[in-house]
């Protein structure tokens, strides 16, 4: 059997037994050299009388984890090991030619399971580039460091700390390297992406989660909270409203350092209107409705592969505590189980638990793995980048295809380099190993992120690095904006104005006989303003909006009131 290093014990005498002698595991438990979630090390001399237990074939017959394996067998010191061992009951056979014992043995997590997990969060400041600060919770008897990687994946900084100054607006990963002593298994990184954002760019929503509050039995009881994860130069000033109501009805529902804050006390089946300010005193916009939470689906990381890496994870909901069960056995707390090397003993149905906005919520997601199905995706992404010109994005890639499987290509475009939607399917024949190209002829205004997403026929997916693409066609021009149109009845009229110079303007509501309504002087920013008139005393019909700005440029709108 192979040698190992695991674990630090020095070698000692325990007798020699009798025949007939009672067969028993005299064992250890602990961390070391175990790198799966939720899992231990076991180690143990075999008591008893075995015949000729040195070349005895050991097997885990019946357990939670790693049926069918052998252990590991230290010649030097006598004793067996079994790595990444879920708690729980198990049965071992030993196999001589005199005949098979079965021994009874238990893994008790009277010791922590390994937990291994890693955040990572961004401090900016109101000039380009910020903070990215990376802490890994980790129990496990290695010894870890940070790495930072671009878009490109080239690696561009290593610590000890986990924070990364003066990082530029990007695409970034933070990779957590866990380096197990000695020659145990080796070591690994735990993954996770980042965003810093370019410098005057508006406090971004890249995930909200809104929910009414439920009883044991699912229920809806009390109030509903939403809960946002935001992505900018925080600390921000949080406010909520009713959507029907004036811009005067706002109230101030705290300041939020973090990115993740949750608004309480909302009405349950109303719609509320929430507003972000940051430090540099940009505004972004989000509107919720409160109703109940739908049930959340498996996320689907592809089919694992033995012996490589795998990570199972579960929806991310933020302000969510998850429990992980394969059958009865808690695996993990965490929200992803990390897999470094992934085994067919790991092969089952695995059911997370969340616990969602402080018990507010509870769901379930089930996520069944067999890694024999694993095949490799014959598609190799290369050359993938983006040239933006006269107010459009072109990306241009080469995909090194090495058998004839049917794909197709999915271009994907995100404004916050976290959330991407599909903006072109390609059709299964355009891997052919020539050049490929797609024109966005309408790019998101300020910053765009895209990526290339490649499936085969048999569902496998490739993804390309993340190109950031600044769309600056709008940063000189002034333009005028307004929803709903058309209004309906009891609704207010949402006005944005990006204008390239501050001061007073002057707001006119004419009739479509050119007669003016209203006017109303406001003050306007160097970029986005937003305003909101109530449209209670317009009557039904058409009427036009015009804003003459501090530089004398008028922008109009045509506006229509149902």
């Amino acid at each position: 059997m192979t040698l190992t290093c695991c674990p630090r014990v020095s070698k000692y005498v325990v007798g020699t037994p009798a025949p007939g002698a009672t067969v028993y595991f005299d064992d250890w438990q602990s961390l070391d050299c175990t790198n799966q979630t939720g899992t231990l090390s076991f180690h143990s001399f075999v008591l008893g009388f075995v015949y000729d237990l040195e070349h005895a074939v050991i097997t885990i017959t019946s357990g939670p984890s790693n049926v069918g394996v052998q252990p590991i067998y230290n010649r030097q010191l006598g004793f067996i090991q079994w790595l990444n061992m879920l708690p729980g009951n198990y049965i071992a056979s030993i196999v001589t030619s005199c005949g098979t014992t079965m021994v009874n043995f238990s893994i008790n997590p009277y010791i922590s399971v390994l937990q291994q997990s890693l955040n990572v969060v961004t401090e900016q400041a109101c000039n380009n580039g910020g903070i990215i600060r990376a802490s890994l919770n980790y129990n496990g008897d290695g010894t870890t460091s940070f790495g930072l990687f671009d878009a490109a994946n080239v690696n561009i900084a290593n610590n000890s700390s986990g924070v990364f100054t003066g990082i530029a607006a990007g695409n970034y990963t933070v990779k957590a390297k866990i380096q197990l002593w000695g020659q145990c298994l080796g070591s690994y990184t735990i993954d996770k992406p980042i965003v810093i954002l370019p410098d005057g760019a508006p406090p971004q929503v890249v995930k909200k989660i809104v929910m009414i509050c439920e009883d044991a039995v699912g229920n809806p009881i009390g109030n509903g909270k939403a809960i946002i994860r935001s992505l900018g130069f925080a600390p921000f000033k949080v406010e909520a409203k009713k959507v029907i109501d004036p811009d005067a009805n706002y109230n101030l529902k705290f300041a939020a350092s973090v990115n993740d804050f949750t608004v309480d006390n909302l009405l349950p089946y109303d719609n509320y209107r929430i507003r972000i300010t940051d430090q540099c005193g940009n505004t972004a916009l989000t509107d919720v409705s409160v109703g109940i939470m739908e049930q959340l689906t498996p996320i689907n990381n592809g089919t694992p592969c033995i012996s490589k890496p795998y990570t199972l994870s579960a929806p991310d909901m933020i302000d969510a505590t998850y429990t992980w069960r394969k059958g009865s056995t808690i695996v993990a707390t965490s929200r992803e189980i990390i897999f470094p090397s992934y085994a067919a003993a790991n092969d089952g149905t695995y059911t997370c638990t969340l616990s969602i906005g402080g018990g507010c919520v509870t769901r379930t997601v089930n996520n069944t793995l067999n890694g024999i199905s694993c095949s490799v995706l014959p598609i190799i992404i290369e050359n993938f980048s983006a040239n933006f010109s006269n107010c459009k994005t072109q990306l241009n890639w080469k995909t090194n295809n090495t058998n004839t499987s049917a794909a197709k290509v999915d271009v994907e475009r995100s404004t916050n380099g976290i959330n991407f939607d599909v903006v072109k399917m390609m059709s299964t024949n355009v891997l052919d190993n020539s050049v490929q190209t797609f024109v966005d002829i309408n790019p998101a205004k300020a910053i765009n992120f895209y990526r290339l997403v490649i499936t085969d026929n048999d569902g496998k997916k490739v993804q390309s690095k993340v190109i950031m693409v600044k769309n600056n066609c709008d940063e000189d021009k002034n333009s005028l904006t307004i929803y709903p149109n058309p209004v309906a009845k009891g609704n207010n009229v949402n006005i944005n104005i990006i204008s390239s110079v501050a001061g007073n303007a002057e707001l006119r509501l004419l009739n479509n006989m050119g007669q003016l309504v209203s006017t109303k002087t406001i003050i306007t920013k160097a970029g986005n303003t937003s305003i909101t008139i109530p449209s209670i005393d317009m009557n039904s019909g058409i009427y036009i909006v015009s804003v003459k700005l501090a530089n004398g440029e008028t922008l109009i709108q045509k506006l229509i009131k149902d």
